[in-house]
């Protein structure tokens, strides 16, 4: 009986100390958050509400009739609403250099309103009414970003609004902030 205890206890104290063991294991490989340093606040001009603050450019129309915003910033997050190439009342070519220039043109702008670039695009959901321009698509945004790109996803989609638009973008940057 008093080796069948023993047994017992030497076997409890070897599971302790693998336990313990493990733990300091997973604690050391586990990387350590960087502390992120606040970032400024948004340039003038941009309306806060409830720490977000909606980025609208004055070169853009205001959306808000539509029940979106262009841009909101949170902290260091922008989220940027889809955007297409097209506009009404142009008369330019219906193809996709001019929709995509148009297009990244914007999303520059929302971006310069909450001082960022496309520099700082990390994340990209694009709709494309027709997947065929796929290729054409990603030479194009690689002469227009020309390095780093985001993550990023296509998907093809029967249409969209308005009915003349190859593709759509919507995007996430981060700001560097000090």
């Amino acid at each position: 009986m008093r080796r069948f205890g023993l047994s017992h206890l030497m076997a409890f104290a070897a599971g302790i100390l693998l336990a313990a063991s493990s733990t300091l294991l997973v604690a050391s490989t586990r990387a350590e958050p960087v502390a992120q340093q606040p970032c400024p606040a948004a340039p003038a001009g941009v309306q806060g509400v409830t720490g977000k603050t909606i980025i609208q450019p004055p070169g853009l129309s205001d959306p808000s009739a539509r029940g979106y915003s262009h841009g909101v910033r949170v902290g260091n997050m922008i989220y940027l609403a889809g955007h297409t190439g097209t506009a009404p009342g142009l008369s330019e070519p219906v193809n996709l250099e001019t929709q995509m220039r148009r297009a990244f043109g914007n999303l520059q702008m929302i971006l310069e309103g909450a001082g960022g670039s496309l520099d700082d695009l990390v994340s990209m959901t694009v709709f494309m009414t027709d997947i065929r321009f796929a290729d054409e698509f990603t030479r194009l945004r690689a002469e227009i970003l020309g390095r780093d790109f985001p993550a990023s996803a296509l998907i093809g989609v029967q249409r969209l609004v308005p009915p003349d638009a190859l593709f759509e973008i919507q995007a996430v940057a981060v700001l560097r902030c000090g």
